[in-house]
């Protein structure tokens, strides 16, 4: 059986994203996740739901204007987590 609820690590290896970004991601309600206890979990769907909400997002705008918005955003994100 497939595992139900992934560790941040593993939600991140799933997505190619750092597990920083996986935390902002969460912080933000882009990406659900539950607590058990002290720890968080990120539920397998959370993953499917959020890669529907960035295909959602890029098909209403155009394909350049997503690029650099993404490139701006790793950025901007790559500075945020150093402050």
């Amino acid at each position: 059986m497939d595992k139900l609820l992934l560790t941040t690590t593993e939600a991140a290896t799933a997505l190619g994203i750092g597990r920083s970004k996986v935390y902002e991601l969460m912080q933000t309600g882009q990406l659900q996740s539950v607590h058990i206890g002290a720890c968080r979990r990120v539920p397998a769907d959370a993953l499917t739901a959020f890669l529907e909400q960035l295909r959602a997002a890029s098909c209403s705008r155009p394909p350049a204007d997503a690029l650099h918005s993404l490139l701006l955003d790793l950025r901007q994100g790559g500075r945020k987590a150093r402050r």
